[in-house]
C-alpha cells in the first residue's frame, strides 16, 4: 500500500531447535494451514489495520488451537494518533485470529511493547513463534504495509527506499535484503509469502526470496489502503484447507480481482521454483543485446514505451517488454533471447494473474530507468541478489546510447503529401516527468496543424 492506495536446514542452533520443536509438535495437530500477517500499522495506515483485523474475524470456522484446521496468526503494531479505536493502545501485540475476535489489547495472546516492525529479526523471531506456537503441514506469511517495491517512498512519508513495512516510530523498514536475511533465520521454508503492500510484484523482490518460499503473492500496481479482502479469501482456505500453495496464491488473485479493491490494480502469483530460470533468460537477453553489433535500441526504446509502468515510470510491465522485442526486432538472436523471457512465463512461472484493463500487468515488473536516465546506485549485488545478472549492466549501457528516432521523426526521410489534406490535434496535462527530461508544462495546453498539399 502506499500513501493511502495500498525445509531448509540451518546451523543456527536457535533455528534448529525451533524446527525440531515445530516438527515434534505437528505430529500432534490437524492443522493444515498456519497463515502470518505481519501487520505493520505504525504508520498512517493504522485505521485500515483495524479493518483488515476484523475482516479475518468475520471468517466463520477459525475457533483457533491444535484443533483447528486453519489457524490465524497476526503480529499488530499500531501507532499513537492515527486511529484511537479499541482501546487505542500502542505497541506490538499478537493475536490468534477467532471468528468474532476484536483487537483489543485483553485479546490478545502476547504483548511485545515498542516493537521495530522495520528490522529483519522482528520478522524472523514472529515467524518463528508461529511456526513453534502453531505448528502446521503449510505456512503463509503476509507482510502488510506500505510498499515500494524497488523505489522511493510516497512523497509526504519518511524517505526510505526500495522496502516494505514502513516503522513510522523508529523510521526503519525492511528493505529486499532484509526479507531474505528475516526469512533465512526462520526454521523451514514458507509455502506462500504474501505481499499486502503497494509495487513489491517486482522481479527483483521475487529473485530475494526464490529459496526461501514456494509461491510469491503481489501487486505491480499500487494497492488501495483497504487491502485485501481477508475474509473472502480465509473464508475459501477454511473451506478447502486442504489447497495447495498454489491453490491458495490463485484463491488470493482470483478474490483481490473480484473485490471493490482490486478494480482498478493487479495481483499474481508467481512459482518462485521458476524464477532462477527467468533470471537466466533475462541476463541472456541482456549478454546478447551487449554483444551485438546490432543492438536493436530503437525498438529496446519503443518496447519499453509500449510496456505499462506502475507509479514509477521506471518500474515496466517484464513480459509485455519482452514481448514487443521478441515481436519487432530483426536481429535474431536478440529476438529469441527475448522470447525465451516470455516463454518462461508462458511454461507454469505464473500461476494466476489479475489485471484492470487499463493496468496491463502480466506477472511482475522490472526496473527500467528511461534513456538518458540515471541507474540507481543501490542497484548493486551488495544490496539486491538480482544484480548478479547481466540487467544491470545492460541499464548501465541504454542509459548513454543514442537511440535513432523512427524513420518519420528523420527530417532526412520525411514522407510526402500529395493532394490530400493532413490534420492533428494533440493536448497535454501534467504528463509525468522522466529522468532527464525537462518539465512540463503547468496547465493544460492544445495544438492544431492542418497542412493540405500541393
Amino acid at each position: 500500500m502506499a500513501g493511502h492506495w495500498r525445509a531448509r536446514w540451518h546451523r543456527g542452533s536457535a533455528v534448529l531447535l525451533a524446527m525440531v520443536l515445530a516438527v515434534s509438535s505437528y505430529a500432534a495437530t490437524e492443522t493444515e494451514w498456519t497463515v502470518m500477517v505481519y501487520l505493520d500499522g505504525d504508520n498512517n495506515l493504522e485505521s485500515y489495520g483495524v479493518d483488515n483485523f476484523l475482516q479475518m474475524a468475520k471468517v466463520d470456522g477459525l475457533p483457533g488451537g491444535a484443533s483447528a484446521k486453519v489457524r490465524v496468526l497476526v503480529q499488530f503494531d499500531r501507532s499513537d494518533g492515527f486511529d484511537t479505536s479499541y482501546d487505542n493502545w500502542t505497541g506490538c501485540k499478537r493475536f490468534e485470529i477467532t471468528t468474532g475476535l476484536t483487537p483489543r489489547a485483553a485479546n490478545a495472546w502476547q504483548s511485545l511493547g515498542p516493537t521495530d516492525m522495520g528490522v529483519p529479526q522482528t520478522l524472523t523471531d514472529f515467524v518463528n513463534w508461529g511456526i513453534v506456537n502453531a505448528p502446521a503441514a503449510r505456512y503463509a506469511l503476509v507482510l502488510w504495509d506500505h510498499g515500494s517495491g524497488w523505489g522511493p517512498r510516497a512523497a509526504g512519508i519518511a524517505p526510505v527506499v526500495k522496502a516494505v513495512c514502513y516503522d513510522d516510530t523508529s523510521g526503519h523498514a525492511l528493505t529486499t535484503q532484509d526479507l531474505r536475511t528475516a526469512l533465512q533465520g526462520v526454521a523451514t521454508n514458507i509455502d506462500l509469502i504474501g505481499f499486502d503492500a503497494c509495487l513489491m510484484d517486482m522481479i527483483e523482490v521475487a529473485y530475494e526470496v526464490k529459496a526461501e518460499a514456494s509461491v510469491f503473492v503481489a501487486s505491480e500496481q499500487l494497492e488501495d489502503a483497504a487491502g485485501w479482502p481477508y475474509d473472502t479469501i480465509l473464508q475459501a482456505l477454511v473451506a478447502n484447507p486442504d489447497m495447495s500453495a498454489a491453490g491458495l496464491g490463485t484463491a488470493i488473485v482470483n478474490l483481490y480481482g473480484a473485490s471493490p479493491t482490486g478494480s482498478t490494480g493487479t495481483m499474481a502469483a508467481i512459482d518462485l521454483t521458476q524464477v532462477q530460470g527467468l533470471a537466466d533468460a533475462i541476463s541472456a537477453f541482456a549478454d546478447t543485446v551487449l554483444a551485438e553489433s546490432n543492438q536493436e535500441w530503437d525498438v529496446i526504446s519503443a518496447s519499453r514505451d509500449g510496456a505499462h509502468y506502475y507509479d514509477d515510470t521506471a518500474f515496466r510491465d517484464l513480459q509485455s517488454f519482452m514481448s514487443g522485442v521478441a515481436t519487432f526486432a530483426t536481429n535474431s538472436l536478440i529476438k529469441d533471447k527475448a522470447q525465451a523471457v516470455v516463454d518462461v512465463f508462458n511454461s507454469g512461472l505464473l500461476i494466476a494473474n489479475y489485471t484492470s484493463a487499463s493496468d496491463k500487468g502480466n506477472g511482475l515488473s522490472i526496473y527500467f530507468p528511461p534513456n538518458h536516465g540515471t541507474v540507481d546506485t543501490d542497484y548493486a549485488t551488495t544490496n539486491i541478489l538480482f544484480a548478479e545478472k547481466s540487467w544491470d549492466e545492460f541499464l548501465d549501457k541504454w542509459v548513454k546510447v543514442t537511440v535513432p528516432p523512427p524513420p518519420n521523426d528523420n527530417f532526412a526521410n520525411r514522407i510526402a503529401l500529395s493532394g490530400e489534406t493532413a490534420s492533428a490535434t494533440a493536448a497535454t496535462s501534467r504528463a509525468t516527468k522522466e529522468d532527464g527530461e525537462p518539465d512540463h508544462a503547468p496547465a493544460t495546453t492544445t495544438m492544431a496543424v492542418s497542412r493540405t498539399a500541393g
